[in-house]
């Protein structure tokens, strides 16, 4: 142990403590006294094969070489400089050759006399160099690569999973080459685990996580569905179905069940029994759906049908791909004008990204007229919101690209160029396109949205792009322009298609959001109807929350409810009954029935009676803040305002990023595949991560 020091407490007590600073010292000294050894005998060893080497190299004598400056070149080992310093001859065969002040002559008499001289020399030194390299790889002593910690191997190996699913790589990315030198740079003591592993870290991640979602559904008081159908790249057909509902606290949540890949045809039945499978494996109650969102397919709209049929689930079409039909295949295809013009402009932005020259050139045009630059974009056949994407663009690059176009320097390179875009008359029709298009895009973005209530709002949107069409012209810098015969004919065209689909209220597919329009504060005065409309649509909340409450057997053992004062009026008041506003309607209606028809007409007259929140409160927190004073009607609340207007949550998983997902899991069991994708949506929902 050493010598012990002593040391006095400040109450006098003494205490031996041992000279561990002192023996730390004495191993540091010994272990920087073993380095400098090591450091010596190497360098003396290095200098004793060195000075061999030079011994063993310098055969010929440099004693005739006349006093001057150093001779670097070994051609001095095999030549004299004569007298004079004008000549210098050949120790080999005593020819005589003139002295430049060079020894180029030299080396080329070497070379064509006396080759095997300057080779031998060669290979005697690689042979030393090589014999000198062994003996330092010898001297010097190996260090051992210190292991890493348990503990933090298996934190790596957790992140590692992490990258995994979160940026949807393949498993095998952990066989990469580069990737594990990266990994050994990093941590040099981690050894990476191999692909089977994780693949067993990822079933049971998978596992923990639908546990935490099965506990999460089965606190839901009513759950939504939104069903989708997908090709991936390999034009496999895939099927999603996601679950939404609202929390206890009023969160908007939602869950991937799954989405795998169907191999069987796609026909209603199968489509049914795949959605059934799905519910029954995570453990979900049908009696608990209410509705059901889906893609406007003949098939999956007939699965929809089964299912309400069985379980009573309002179908309900998606907003997104109702819009698709209507703006791209009801409206733009069938107007030859207008599918000409963006069948140009896509043919225009091919051009340029094929052509290296030509992109070239309109980066430059770019910087000339102090444009940002920014990249052309192509559109999708399936998303006619980047067909305006790409006439934006298009209109916003409209000068570089007209001085591209007018360089015959470029021109050549693109025979069949469409010129006719060159024309004016082109990019007014993609200007006023544009114009049209642009309500539709601010819609379908706030549409396809997870963060807000949104299926409440798709009555009032279908209401407002109507309006829209209705106007005969636009604004373009400050003055306005009328419509062309082509526009006109695209608005009557979009503006029958809406109409025709959303047909408020008699459509068969729209009352599920008309209840969720009159359920939602922002709207509940329901000013985009008649008044007939309007107080139909009343009525059928009414027995929809009066019905809902009778069901719940829970409803009447409710503590936090308070129920209020039945209001019996006379006869006279009776025989008025109808003609006044809705809260002398609802004070009649009371009489004669139970509690709770009585309690839900109360707390009817309260709510459609106050006035209309502004469009920015969020619809969850008022509801959330008054459903002490409204009870029975905040139930019927969170069943419906769970909806999403479109199938967008399962549209996501095979979006662009998705797609190139696909293309690097060509090796993965479609059981992982969809473990991998379950993770990514759901991993952070259950965590309640932002």
């Amino acid at each position: 142990m050493g010598a012990a020091r002593r040391y006095v407490t400040p109450l006098g007590d003494v205490i031996a403590l041992p000279a561990l600073r002192h023996r730390r010292r004495r191993r540091a000294s010994r272990r920087r006294s073993s380095i400098r050894a090591i450091h010596f005998l190497i360098t003396r060893r290095l200098f004793v094969l060195v000075m061999a080497s030079a011994d063993m190299t310098c055969t010929p004598s440099n004693e005739s070489h006349t006093p001057g400056r150093v001779k670097h070149s070994k051609c001095w080992d095999y030549f004299t400089m004569m007298e004079g310093r004008k000549q210098v001859q050949c120790k080999t065969c005593l020819l005589t050759l003139t002295y430049h002040k060079s020894t180029t002559m030299m080396n080329k008499h070497l070379n064509r006399k006396h080759p095997n001289m300057l080779s031998l020399e060669d290979s005697h030194r690689d042979t030393t160099d090589v014999r000198i390299k062994k003996e330092i790889k010898l001297t010097i002593p190996k260090v051992r690569r210190r292991r890493c910690a348990q503990d933090r191997a298996r934190s790596i190996t957790g992140l590692l999973l992490q990258v995994i699913v979160k940026d949807l790589r393949p498993l095998d990315l952990v066989n990469g080459v580069a990737f594990r030198e990266f990994l050994s740079f990093l941590e040099p003591g981690y050894s990476v685990p191999s692909v089977v592993y994780f693949e067993k870290m990822l079933e049971e991640k998978y596992s923990e996580v639908k546990q935490q979602c099965i506990a999460e559904l089965k606190k839901a008081s009513g759950l939504s569905l939104s069903c989708d159908v997908w090709n991936s790249a390999a034009v496999d057909a895939y099927m999603s179905v996601s679950v939404h509902f609202i929390d206890e606290d009023w969160q908007l949540r939602n869950f991937l069940l799954e989405s795998t890949n169907v191999l069987e045809s796609h026909t209603p039945i199968v489509i049914r029994q795949w959605i059934e499978d799905a519910l029954q494996r995570f453990e979900v109650e049908p009696a608990k759906i209410v509705s059901m969102v889906h893609d406007t397919g003949e098939n999956m709209s007939a699965a929809a049908r089964l299912l309400e049929e069985a379980y009573s689930w309002k179908p309900v079409q998606c907003a997104a791909h109702s819009l698709q039909l209507i703006v791209k295949d009801h409206g733009i295809s069938k107007l030859p004008a207008l599918d000409r013009a963006v069948d140009v402009a896509r043919q225009l932005v091919e051009y340029f990204r094929k052509s290296e020259f030509a992109l070239s050139q309109l980066s430059v045009r770019e910087k000339e007229y102090n444009i940002i630059e920014c990249p052309l974009v192509v559109d999708t056949p399936s998303r006619w919101n980047t067909t305006f994407d790409m006439i934006d663009r298009l209109l916003e690059l409209r000068v570089p690209i007209a001085a591209v176009l007018g360089d015959m320097a470029v021109m050549p390179s693109w025979p069949s160029a469409p010129m006719e875009l060159v024309m004016p008359q082109q990019w007014d029709m993609l200007m006023e396109l544009k114009t049209l298009l642009e309500p539709f895009v601010h819609a379908t973005a706030f549409l396809g949205s997870e963060t807000h209530v949104s299926a409440s709002t798709v009555p009032v949107l279908v209401k407002g792009l109507i309006r829209a069409l209705e106007a005969v012209h636009y604004t373009l810098d400050g003055v306005e322009v009328v419509d062309s015969p082509h526009i006109q004919q695209l608005k009557e065209r979009v503006k029958w298609q809406l109409e025709e689909r959303w047909k408020f209220p008699t459509a068969p597919h729209v009352d599920f959001l008309l209840y969720a329009a009159a359920l939602d504060p922002r709207f509940r005065g329901l000013k985009f109807l008649s008044g007939p409309d309007a107080d139909a649509v009343r009525s059928h909340v009414l027995a929809k929350a009066i019905d809902f409450n009778r069901q719940d057997p829970s409803a009447n053992r409710d503590p936090s409810v308070v129920k209020p004062t039945i209001i019996h009026v006379s006869g006279l008041d009776q025989l008025f009954a109808g003609f006044s506003d809705f809260a002398d309607d609802m004070e009649v209606a009371v009489v004669g029935s139970s509690d709770i028809e009585a309690i839900v007409y109360k707390e009817a007259e309260q709510y459609f009676n106050e006035k209309q929140t502004p469009r920015g409160v969020n619809p969850l927190v008022w509801w959330r803040d008054n459903q002490s004073r409204l009870p029975y009607l905040s139930r019927v609340a969170k069943q419906v305002l769970c909806l999403p207007a479109t199938s967008s949550p399962a549209d996501k998983i095979f979006s662009t990023a998705g797609l190139d997902f696909m293309r690097l899991c060509t090796s993965l069991h479609p059981s992982h595949l969809n473990m991998v994708i379950y993770l990514n949506r759901n991993m952070r929902e259950c965590s309640g991560q932002d």
